[in-house]
């Protein structure tokens, strides 16, 4: 039998409260419709979705019953040990999945039930050897490791992330209990819930967060400080494939973490949420579902841009193109035009080139490094773009001439000596198109600094005369040799 969910008000949702009469009895569940403003105590559960294979029931006073999918099921087995009674807000059974006007109501206020929760658990699932390994590694005392790199990973590339830190560590001992930990942590990063969409809102706007695998439990600040230490002394990483799941899981878990820092910095300046562009760069990494989810999940956390609320109606292309459209007639920038192209699968898109198609996956991350680096010759947009009402829906907008091309040199190959010589000898021979009196110290400040886009391996700005400037130019001059 079904539940008849007790209706909702607008500024409401509901919670479920459960309670055991026993230790080996069932939980009886009750329904509570409560106000989003000053709402009681309960706790908002974090979690991967699984397939929809009802495994068990949960029971309410009134004789109906709703299923359960085995994560869900393995989530109250375990709550079930800890107390009699508790009160928690998950996603699958407060909210009526087959009332599509209640999903669409509801979806928007998810960043406020989160953040008004007494706390968040996320529950990674039942545990393992690697869970517990890793784990034991978080909760360990000692702090033999340091813990506490710069707190965002600004680099776009994952190659050449893992060869830098793989550079810095690999000649520095460390012990064998800590590496062995670490791998553990790291493999732990293959939980499916690392790369779920929906876990960016949910911890960058939660409070008081609990991650939880089987019966073992640690603070997000422990937590965090464990993906920290992978990036600072874990000395493997160059053994795994970029598309290994626990790789694909560290790099989303990253990006979460410092989504989560940004938000709550803007949060405690009273500013508005993070700004669209940076969430979905971040939502190409991800997993949904629904892939028009990459838009929905953001609404609680993201700027004040009249985005497309959610909309289960409608089809996900047009959800992207009225995304486009919103971000890029309503602000003072052509940001989201960097995230148009990307993805695997982009040139076989049915969507306008100006708009993201968030179908496709991609690790790319333009914006960070144009945000490290301060990059904005073209400055503010005087004129927001037009988009032709008629197909083809055209993007027409201004533009500002910089500079001119002369010349287009052979592409830099990393991984090939012969093009990289090609190429630096092709930017060599530009000098004696310069003019004026250039001295040749000059120009190799100048040819240094441009061909690292003027930021060093962590992506801090590094440019000529600054700390750090003279032990990059002399690497240069012998890499040139």
């Amino acid at each position: 039998m079904n539940i008849t969910y007790p209706p909702l008000l607008r500024n409401s949702f509901r919670i479920l409260d459960v309670s055991l009469n026993g230790e080996h009895s069932e939980p009886i569940c009750n329904f509570r419709v409560v106000p989003l403003e000053n709402p009681p105590e309960y706790t908002a559960i974090s979690y991967c979705w699984d397939n929809s294979t009802d495994i068990a029931r949960i029971k309410f006073q009134n004789g109906d019953s709703l299923p359960l999918s085995q994560t869900l099921l393995d989530l109250f087995n375990s709550l079930k040990k800890k107390s009699s009674k508790f009160t928690v807000w998950i996603d699958a059974i407060c909210i009526n999945q087959e009332d599509t006007t209640e999903k669409e109501f509801q979806v928007p206020l998810m960043g406020k039930i989160y953040s008004r929760s007494t706390e968040v658990l996320v529950w990674l699932g039942n545990s393992d050897n690697i869970a517990k390994n890793a784990f034991r590694f978080m909760k360990r005392e000692e702090k033999d490791f340091e813990t506490r790199p710069e707190p965002l990973v600004r680099l776009s590339s994952y190659y050449d992330k893992f060869q830098s830190l793989y550079r810095k560590v690999s000649g520095t001992y460390r012990q064998e209990s800590d590496q062995f930990g670490l791998e553990n942590m790291l493999l732990l990063l293959q939980r499916p819930w690392f790369q779920r969409v929906w876990v960016i809102q949910e911890i960058a706007s939660g409070r008081n967060i609990q991650v939880v695998c089987g019966e073992d439990c640690v603070s997000l600040g422990r937590f965090s400080d464990g993906v920290s230490a992978i990036w600072n002394s874990f000395i493997g990483l160059g053994r795994y494939s970029y598309d290994h799941p626990a790789i694909l899981g560290f790099w989303c878990v990253t990006r979460m973490l410092s989504i989560r820092e940004e938000y709550q910095k803007k949060v405690h300046e009273g500013e508005s949420g993070v700004c669209y562009e940076t969430l979905l760069q971040a939502a190409y990494h991800c997993q949904a579902t629904r892939t028009c989810d990459k838009v929905f999940a953001f609404h609680g956390i993201a700027d004040s841009r009249p985005v497309p609320k959610a909309n289960y109606r409608i089809t996900e292309e047009q959800v992207f193109v009225e995304t486009a459209e919103a971000l890029l007639c309503n602000g003072d920038s052509l940001d989201l035009l960097t995230l148009s192209w990307m993805g695997y699968m982009r040139q076989h898109s049915s969507i306008p080139t100006w708009a993201p198609d968030l179908r496709c996956h991609a690790y790319d991350e333009p914006l960070v490094l144009c945000n490290s680096a301060g990059w904005d010759a073209g400055g503010r947009l005087n004129t927001s773009p037009k988009i032709d009402t008629e197909s083809p829906r055209r993007l027409r907008l201004q533009v500002k001439l910089i500079d001119k091309i002369d010349v287009i040199c052979p592409p830099f190959a990393s991984c090939i000596v012969e093009q990289q010589r090609a190429a630096i000898n092709s930017v060599l021979a530009l000098r004696s198109r310069l003019t004026g009196d250039l001295s040749r110290e000059a120009w190799m400040d100048g040819l240094a600094e441009s061909l690292i886009m003027g930021l060093d391996i962590d992506d801090n700005p590094l440019r000529v005369g600054m700390p750090g400037w003279d032990e990059h130019r002399r690497h240069f001059d012998e890499w040139l040799q």
